[in-house]
């Protein structure tokens, strides 16, 4: 079974940088298979934007998806997989064996 987790987390990283908790964040703003990230532009449109947390540049990162287990784990014996949503749409060895 796949799944994603629940936890937001565009809004977790904006919400640790606004609060001081970490001194930079960096969020998905778009991807080459989906292109735009909606829930960053929302969170790049609050009140605070500007005022208390600042956007400083911008990186372009090359992203590959991994299948990890605890040590000792065989992967016959994985069951579950939780991951994003694209991962299961862009990942042709997930998709072969876990939906």
């Amino acid at each position: 079974m796949l799944r994603s987790p629940d936890a937001a987390f565009g809004s977790d990283v904006y919400e640790s940088v606004r609060s001081g908790q970490c001194p930079v964040g960096l969020i998905p703003q778009e991807n080459s298979i989906h292109g735009i990230v909606i829930e960053a532009y929302d969170i790049l449109r609050g009140p605070d934007v500007g005022r208390e947390v600042f956007v400083r540049g911008e990186v372009t990162l090359g992203i590959q998806h991994c299948l990890i287990t605890r040590k000792g784990v065989a992967l016959k014996d994985v069951k579950r997989v939780l991951s994003h949503e694209q991962v299961r749409k862009n990942s042709t060895f997930v998709c072969a064996y876990y939906t």
